[in-house]
């Protein structure tokens, strides 16, 4: 939860850290799109980690070099290397977050780890509410350094309680919670519809959420020229959606079928696809209100989509989450870059992104059947 507030509560930052290094809007927006494809390899790679040290291990690990790294971020003055110690922040964060969601869900029936993933994600977007705000405040009045450092802190305190639980529990335990690794299970996984079909659908999603998501702060930043404390306010708004989005999901998960909660969600989007069209002829107000529309969607499908992905056997269910991980941030960096060097966030042609989404996702709901 901490390091999810943690990179939520960069978002606020992002323009004042581009201005300092003299990165271009949408050189910076690229950099994020490498930074998530270096998180989608290092989901492939988090499965030996995990199998090797086990998934507590795995996870506190990560949150130690994340303290690290940004306090390195906070000293360095090149721009390069800043890219470099960025995109490695994504990559070791990758390895941690797999081995949370491997844990929860070894540890929770398939509609318990439905219900709780959308909870405990709503409950991070709740806290994160007032985070955007907080951090854009404290950039305005003492610098994006020192907003970052502060925000940092959490992220190691909770590496270090994941350590001293980890280490009251038998090795036997932690052992018992992975399994060896089975090159087989990725052959497997990719034959079956049950695996394919949430992964590829949560993966069209990420084709509209991820580089809209990627575009508001710039957006509110550079084109509704708001100040910083404003970004974060409205940015909070946004988190709001998207906390909604997921204490409904969590309540229905139990009594509604994953398809449904999908098709739910593809309708909000194409209410914000709707939105973003009008968007484009009457300004920037409408177009910041079609984002967090579409925002608010991802509650109704990533939640279901990771369930159904992950209800694979346990002997699979460690490579599963990986795979299902990779496609996701490989899919989400790719957008993000593409728009973001392209400079299609400075045109209108974005606003066909999330109907791009809702079209393949309805098309796979229809060829892919259990």
């Amino acid at each position: 939860m901490a390091v999810a507030l943690f990179f939520d509560s960069l978002a606020p930052l992002f323009p004042q850290i581009a201005k300092s290094y003299n990165i271009s809007d949408g050189t910076f927006q690229a950099m994020l799109g490498a930074s998530y494809v270096a998180f989608a390899f290092s989901q492939l790679i988090s499965v030996f980690i995990i199998n090797l040290v086990g998934p507590g291990r795995t996870s506190s690990l990560s949150c130690f070099y994340l303290g690290l790294a940004a306090i390195l971020l906070c000293l360095i003055q090149n721009s390069h290397v800043f890219g470099a110690v960025l995109l490695s922040m994504f990559a070791i964060n990758s390895m941690g977050s797999n081995a949370t969601r491997v844990a929860l869900r070894q540890a929770t029936s398939d509609a318990a780890y439905k219900k709780i993933y959308a909870w405990a994600t709503g409950a991070v977007e709740i806290k994160q509410i007032a985070m955007p705000l907080i951090a854009g405040a404290l950039s305005a009045a003492f610098g994006w350094r020192v907003a970052m450092t502060a925000l940092v802190t959490p992220v190691v305190v909770a590496g270090v309680s994941i350590e001293l639980i980890d280490r009251r529990q038998p090795e036997k335990t932690v052992r018992a919670k992975t399994c060896a690794p089975d090159h087989s299970g990725w052959k497997t996984l990719l034959t079956m519809p049950a695996f394919v079909r949430p992964t590829l659908i949560a993966a069209a999603f990420q084709i509209a959420f991820s580089p809209l998501s990627a575009r508001l702060p710039f957006l509110l930043a550079n084109e509704a020229r708001l100040t910083p404390t404003m970004v974060g306010l409205v940015l909070s708004a946004s988190t709001s959606a998207v906390a909604g989005g997921l204490f409904v999901s969590g309540y229905l998960a139990p009594r509604w079928p994953g398809k449904a909660l999908m098709q739910t969600g593809a309708m909000i989007m194409m209410a914000g696809a709707v939105t973003m069209l009008f968007g484009h002829m009457l300004g920037v107000c409408c177009a910041i209100a079609a984002t967090i529309v579409v925002q608010a969607a991802f509650g109704f499908i990533i939640p279901p989509c990771s369930g159904d992905a992950l209800s694979a056997s346990e002997q699979h269910r460690i490579t599963a989450s990986a795979i299902f991980g990779f496609v996701q941030a490989i899919v989400a960096g790719l957008s993000i870059a593409i728009v973001g060097a392209s400079g299609l966030a400075k045109t209108g042609a974005i606003t066909i992104l999330p109907a791009m989404a809702v079209a393949t996702i309805v098309a796979i709901m229809a060829v892919i059947r259990d």
